[in-house]
């Protein structure tokens, strides 16, 4: 806690430092097509350093008002166009700029086709343009871990719900995975309402033709991202306007067909991106029937008000999958078993951005974001009996008479309904400026923002057409379970201070702090609260140095702490039962059975000393140009504490057991018997059908065992580390190729 305490201070002190601001110019110009010359509208344009931004107009101009002076990186981006970066050095106004775009073609002359480094960042940061995920050919969005540092080929398809794991081995799951966060336009998926999940989201029923980038975070992200414990992937969807754009796909066991188009609605009507996909996967080329598809339409809507005083950009969106997985068709099924899974989806957000450009506020973004699943599992299953058997449903404590089996063959059909929503709205406020110090220029962007969203099921659990042939279920519906929410503030500073703008030099300090309150509601667990801190460091001691082997070196740490809520198998665990015969007898009569049973309901117990689970990262990285060769390295180190895990407990507990020898002593003949017991005594009473003889209690006698409860406890902490390099060697001109070494390695 002292660690956390100097921290806030440090926090606090750098936003009170200096608050004058340096000179402030204007940044204008125009976006054209490099081919025909022709205005490209609805480019956007980022000045990297400063975090303004501008989109153009329909004659493709813009303006960009209250720039600092100094360095800066400016990146033209726009749907159908190659994405444009160049530095910019800021003296005074400049209001002739000229960008010159090139058509995004297939005839390129440079293709580079896995996750780039950047360089921007300072922390370990990978991008993956459209380019790359083309030759990937991905179909989940869990595939482009094989573009990272050290990633393996897969056989890319939709048959294996594959999940994304950021800095882990292939084979771990649980953490690893339920700590990668990954979000599609801002909205976030996670498997909190998901009862039974203990890995990361599912990302099947997400479009991949309609990626434009992905950007994957490794090291320390920042305080405006939480709910991770393991790093973030953030895909970015097309937008803007576009030409119709037909993509398929075709191998020995799968198929995707999908149809893009940007439209533009008119002069100030903004543009609407709408995108068809249908894909589908099979495992057994000699059997097709059985198979998994998705068919997913995206609707996106962009406009931009008031561009030339303080631009407001609005973004709808709205995603709609229909899919699942089915067999029922499948012929070669045996006895007409089969199993559906129906997996539709429906995602809605809201992304409006506000460029005030004032002196107390630069940016404001508001977001808003809803998300609904519907997952729902049928299986039929053919089954058979020889004899009766003992069937129990009874959710109770106590003695209880088995409903009884059929005997023969017949069908279950059984369901497993699950209906995870989760919603989110983030407001942000964003400030930047120039501090003066002398004669070396500090900026400063001070970041603060507060995020609530929240999550719960819908859905019924699991559930059979016919409960009576149901052996040992018990109802546990998910409908019935609370709203789990969390609010969470946030303050981030970050200070840049050029330090040789000839070289290129300048030193960066990025320090955070999150708070995440969580409110459980209908759970013994209450509110619970829980900081994150984090900082991250880099050094560019020079760029483009002329002469020397090495022409780029820079380098970044940085440590934070991340807090991974817990999911519903946490907070609301469903619970077991425990069986235990009691007494067992048949009628010669009529032939009946009589089964009866103490029942023992165990729930998850209370633990007072439970805490959330977090993990501390700390990020080590360098990278250098040496004679055009780049070399990245960085090195991590993940403690995850307090992870959650499930124990049991064992308690004393006795019961009552009638054996066959008190039925001998009971003096009613055996073909009238009927049997009744007492759910709270277990006494078992045998009465005579012909009413000759009164009802006997039976003798029993005290069988001594142990019932289960379980608890999550707090597991010892767990410790990752590992290194990734990426050697990207200079280019061999005469095959207009370059080679890359990568790797990892990880333990």
């Amino acid at each position: 806690m002292q660690r956390v305490r100097w921290f806030s201070v440090a926090v606090l002190w750098a936003m009170m430092a200096g608050s004058m601001l340096g000179q402030q110019l204007r940044l204008s110009g125009k976006v054209i097509d490099a081919d025909t010359e022709a205005p490209v509208a609805f480019a956007s344009i980022l000045l990297g350093e400063s975090h303004l931004w501008a989109v153009t107009d329909d004659k493709g101009a813009f303006t960009i008002k209250g720039v600092p002076m100094g360095q800066e990186l400016l990146t033209v981006q726009c749907l159908g166009y190659e994405k444009h970066a160049q530095p910019l050095a800021l003296r005074s106004d400049k209001t002739d700029l000229v960008v010159r775009l090139r058509p995004a073609s297939l005839k390129v002359d440079e293709v580079t086709v896995t996750a780039r480094r950047r360089q921007e960042e300072a922390t370990t940061s990978y991008t993956i343009d459209r380019h790359a995920l083309d030759h990937q050919q991905m179909l989940n969005i869990s595939d482009v871990a094989v573009l990272l540092p050290g990633g393996k080929t897969v056989n890319a398809t939709l048959m294996n719900d594959a999940r994304m794991a950021l800095r882990s081995s292939s084979q771990e799951k649980g953490n690893a995975s339920f700590g990668t966060a990954i979000e599609i336009d801002g909205m976030r998926l996670d498997n909190n309402a998901t009862d039974g999940e203990t890995m990361g989201a599912s990302t099947r029923t997400v479009s991949t033709s309609d990626v434009e980038s992905i950007e994957i975070v490794t090291g320390i992200p920042s305080v405006e991202y939480g709910d991770l414990s393991n790093g973030i992937v953030k895909v970015n969807s097309r937008r803007g306007k576009s030409p119709f754009v037909v993509e398929g796909k075709l191998n020995q066991h799968t198929r995707q067909l999908a149809v893009n188009k940007g439209f533009a609605l008119g002069t100030r009507q903004g543009v609407l991106n709408a995108s068809l996909e249908h894909a589908r996967s099979f495992s057994d080329a000699a059997s097709p029937h059985t198979a998994y598809q998705r068919n997913i339409l995206s609707l996106r809507y962009s406009n931009i008000f008031w561009q030339q005083s303080t631009p407001l950009t609005l973004s709808l969106n709205m995603t709609g999958n229909v899919g699942g997985y089915d067999s029922e068709a499948d012929p070669d099924e045996e006895l007409d078993s089969y199993a559906k899974a129906r997996d539709n989806a429906l995602r809605a957000s809201l992304d409006a951005r506000w460029l005030l450009n004032k002196s107390w506020i630069t940016n404001m973004q508001l977001t808003a974001s809803f998300s609904y699943s519907d997952r729902k599992q049928e299986h039929y299953t053919h089954t058979s009996s020889a004899s009766t058997q003992p069937y129990l449903h009874t959710m109770e404590e106590g003695y209880f008479l088995a409903d009884l089996s059929p005997t023969g063959y017949w069908y279950v059909r059984s369901f497993h309904d699950s209906k995870p929503m989760t919603w989110a709205v983030k407001l942000k406020a964003e400030k930047n400026a120039m501090l003066t110090t002398g004669r070396l220029p500090l900026r400063s962007h001070l970041m603060a923002g507060m995020q609530w969203n929240g999550s719960r099921n819908a859905g019924h659990g699991t559930y059979y057409e016919d409960p009576l042939l149901t052996p040992t279920w018990r109802e546990y519906r998910y409908d019935r379970l609370p709203a789990m929410n969390n609010v969470a503030p946030y303050l981030e500073e970050k200070l840049t201070l050029t330090t040789s703008s000839r070289l290129g030099a300048s030193l960066q300090l990025t320090a955070g702090l999150r708070s995440d309150i969580t409110l459980i509601s209908g759970s013994d667990y209450g509110t619970v609260s829980s900081l994150s801190p984090r900082v991250n460091g880099r050094y560019v001691a020079w760029r483009n140095r002329q002469a020397r082997w090495v022409s780029e070196l820079e380098m970044h740490a940085g440590w934070g702490r991340s807090v991974k809520l817990p999911s519903m198998q946490v907070l609301y665990p469903a619970p077991s039962y425990s069986d235990l015969l009691a007494f067992a007898s048949t009628s010669t009569a009529d032939n009946t059975s009589y089964y009866a049973y103490h029942t023992y309901p165990s729930s998850a117990r209370y633990n007072p000393q439970l805490h959330w689970q977090y993990t501390d990262q700390a990020d080590l990285g360098l990278m250098l140009n040496i004679k055009g060769t780049r070399v990245s390295v960085s090195a991590f180190r993940h403690r995850t504490c307090r992870s959650y895990l499930s124990t049991r407990f064992y308690t004393p507990f006795s019961y009552r057991y009638t054996g066959q020898t008190a039925l001998q002593q009971s003096g009613i003949d055996a073909a009238n018997r009927q049997f009744d017991i007492d759910r709270t005594t277990g006494i078992v009473t045998v009465s005579d059908r012909t009413g000759e003889r009164q009802p006997v209690a039976l003798d029993y006698t005290d069988r001594h065992t142990y019932t289960t409860n379980q608890q999550y406890e707090n597991a010892t902490p767990l410790t990752r580390y590992g290194l990734e390099w990426i050697v990207d060697f200079a280019q061999l001109r005469a095959l207009r190729t370059s080679l890359r070494l990568d790797g990892n390695y990880y333990r």
